[in-house]
């Protein structure tokens, strides 16, 4: 399993609504 980002659970809380299942700051596919 790759490494989960950090940034995509900050980041889903401010922005739920693009933040779907990657990082807003890395832009990576979380997983």
């Amino acid at each position: 399993m790759a490494k989960k980002c950090m940034q995509y659970r900050e980041a889903r809380r401010r922005y739920p609504n693009q933040v779907r299942n990657r990082c807003t700051r890395c832009g990576r596919p979380r997983g």
